[in-house]
Order: C-alpha cells, then sequence, then structure tokens
C-alpha cells in the first residue's frame, strides 16, 4: 500500500512540472535590445554641437579687398628702348681699310700701314686686313714685311697662322728658308708644323741637326726640284 502512495506522489510531481505555466520575461531584462541612442557611448554625447552657417544669398557681394600698392607702381619708366637701333654700313676698320688702299703709296708703304691698322682692330677684322695685305706683298718684298713677323713667337696666333698658310703657297725659294728659321725656335707655335714640312721636302728628318738641315735645304734649292 506505501509502493502505491509513493508512485502516485511522484507522478504527481512530474505532471506539476510538465504542465507549469511558462513564466513572463521581463523587458527590463539582460536580454533586452537597447535601442541605438541609449548604446551610444557617453563620449559622443560630450562633443560640442556644430553650428551651421547660412548660406549667402546671390545678391549679397563679399567685401572687395584693397590691395597695397607697391614700390613698383612708383618706379619710373624703363630708360630702355623700345627698340634696339641697329648701325648700318661699315665698320669703322672697314673705312680705314678702304682708306688705305685707295692711298696713292707705294704697296710696302700700304702694307704697313696695314700691320698698324691690324693691331688696333677688333680680332674679327683680322682675316679681311691680313688678306688684303698679303696680295701687296709680292715674292721679293717676303722677306722684308713678312718674315719678321711671321718668325716672331709673340705674334698674334690668329695673325701666325694666315700668315704661314700663306708661306706655304709661295714658292720654295721664299718658304724653305723661312720654315727653316721657325724650325730652329723651340717656342714658336709652329715650330713642329716647319720641321714636319722641311722634313718632307728635303725627304729627311735631320733632329736636331741644324747644320745638316741648312745644307740639305740649300742643295734642294740648288737642285730646283
Amino acid at each position: 500500500m506505501a509502493a502505491v502512495v509513493i508512485a502516485v506522489i511522484v507522478l504527481g510531481l512530474i505532471g506539476y512540472w510538465i504542465f507549469k505555466p511558462a513564466t513572463p520575461v521581463r523587458e527590463d531584462s539582460a536580454h533586452s535590445v537597447a535601442s541605438p541612442s541609449e548604446a551610444a557611448p557617453a563620449i559622443f554625447a560630450s562633443q560640442p554641437a556644430v553650428t551651421e552657417i547660412p548660406p549667402t544669398s546671390a545678391s549679397e557681394k563679399p567685401a572687395s579687398v584693397e590691395l597695397p600698392v607697391g614700390r613698383f607702381a612708383e618706379m619710373p619708366d624703363s630708360p630702355w628702348p623700345s627698340k634696339l637701333k641697329l648701325e648700318t654700313g661699315k665698320l669703322p676698320w672697314e673705312t680705314q681699310l678702304d682708306e688705305i688702299l685707295a692711298k696713292d703709296l707705294a704697296e710696302s708703304a700700304k702694307v704697313r700701314e696695314l700691320f698698324v691698322l691690324l693691331a688696333k682692330s677688333p680680332p674679327d677684322a683680322a682675316d679681311r686686313i691680313i688678306d688684303e695685305l698679303l696680295r701687296l706683298v709680292p715674292d721679293r718684298d717676303y722677306q722684308a714685311e713678312i718674315v719678321p713677323r711671321l718668325i716672331n713667337p709673340q705674334t698674334n696666333g690668329r695673325v701666325l697662322s694666315l700668315l704661314f698658310a700663306d708661306l706655304m703657297d709661295r714658292p720654295e725659294s721664299v718658304h724653305l728658308p723661312v720654315l727653316l728659321a721657325i724650325a730652329r725656335l723651340s717656342d714658336h707655335p709652329f715650330s713642329d708644323p716647319a720641321r714636319e714640312n722641311l722634313q718632307h721636302a728635303v725627304g729627311h728628318d735631320y733632329e736636331g741637326d741644324w747644320v745638316s738641315w741648312d745644307a740639305a735645304v740649300r742643295r734642294r734649292l740648288a737642285s730646283g726640284s
């Protein structure tokens, strides 16, 4: 009998737990979802509000800003002319050259005046003046008018080049003795070219034996070849 009573009690408890009504969930439960305003961190609430700038109407114009007047506004007009005037006609040295050539003088006198003009003329005048004066120097006057300047190491380099080129166009009777004189001068700018031309003429290089060079030149001139 006792066993039946215990069984009834156990069954009653089981039925109670099975059919027990569910407990309603409270709204403030830990499982409830907070609204965005409530969930925002407190730091954002402390930020200052942004002040909106009212839009400017189309009729309103910004205040004009006056720039300070600089020193350049007070400067006078430029002293430089707006257009450069180019000189036309002959240069002064060209006028003097024509005057010398037109003089009623011996050619040797004109050559000496042209050398004076050359010394005081700009470098770009050398070619024209040298060309004109060499036209006035025949072979018979070459030794007197040209050689003293040609063998001088201090003569202007451009002038030396022009005179040396003219020398090589002269006959052997004129240029071989002058080449020998230049080759002897170790400090002359054309010493080596003079010796090379001598070697080509006599067919042998006597190096520093100037006695042999002189003899070779004499033989060459005597042969007339």
